[in-house]
């Protein structure tokens, strides 16, 4: 299986904010700006080795922290858009509120919604990752109801591709027929939009590329939670 791809060459977009005018949903910096923070945990670790395994292992006493969450639909009128019933999402939204309670991070309300799009706005998506059709059809003649602070959009295919999450925008793509579990490759992308990083050691992890893990470490979960109260903070 080709590995997942998270860092896109031509088509990265660059860390910035994009409000989709008219839509309301905001695309905001996450992904490889956080590098720093998870060096720095890591760092502090070395230097002093039960910090970061206490805080991880406090993780579960502490206040849930609630991100809203919306799974959205690409529906076309081709082929290009998802097969997947609202249904089928509502379900991988709980389950992977399952994988994340390690985190006790929660995804509340976690919304399912339908966004109908063009068949020529999906195709770049599906043939190389190149989602700069899609915001620009938020900016200009797409409206997106309800949008969540993380962003889930699914469709047919992508470009060989589990899923993908383009760096620079809190949002994530998920394909109709992933060769892993649906709940598994939509929280191992949410973990790229929290700033975590794929783990090449252990195929039970949820950042190993392409396997049915879905542990997070104890430096994971503290990155994610730093992470993901950065973006409710307003800091992120």
């Amino acid at each position: 299986m080709r590995p997942r791809v998270h860092r896109y060459g031509r088509f990265m977009i660059a860390r910035r904010t994009v409000l989709a005018a008219g839509a309301g949903l905001t695309l905001g910096a996450c992904g490889t700006a956080s590098r720093a923070d998870r060096d720095s945990l890591l760092a502090a670790s070395a230097t002093s080795t039960t910090t970061v395994d206490a805080l991880a292992a406090d993780t579960t006493s502490q206040e849930p922290i609630v991100i809203a969450l919306t799974l959205h639909r690409l529906l076309d009128d081709g082929e290009l858009g998802t097969m997947r019933t609202s249904g089928e999402l509502d379900d991988i939204g709980q389950r992977i509120n399952e994988i994340w309670a390690q985190a006790n991070i929660v995804f509340e309300p976690l919304l399912v919604r339908d966004l109908v799009v063009p068949t020529a706005v999906l195709a770049p998506i599906v043939s190389n990752g190149n989602i700069d059709p899609l915001i620009d059809a938020f900016r200009s003649s797409i409206e997106i109801s309800d949008p969540g602070v993380f962003n889930g959009f699914f469709l047919s295919s992508a470009f060989g591709v589990n899923g993908f999450a383009p760096s620079g925008v809190r949002a994530f793509f998920v394909v109709d027929e992933p060769t892993v579990h649906d709940e598994r490759v939509t929280s191992h992308e949410i973990g790229h939009l929290l700033g975590l990083h794929h783990n090449a050691d252990d195929p039970e992890r949820l950042m190993f590329s392409g396997t049915n893990g879905t542990t997070l470490d104890s430096v994971e979960q503290v990155v994610a939670r730093y992470i993901a109260q950065g973006v409710l903070d307003g800091q992120r």
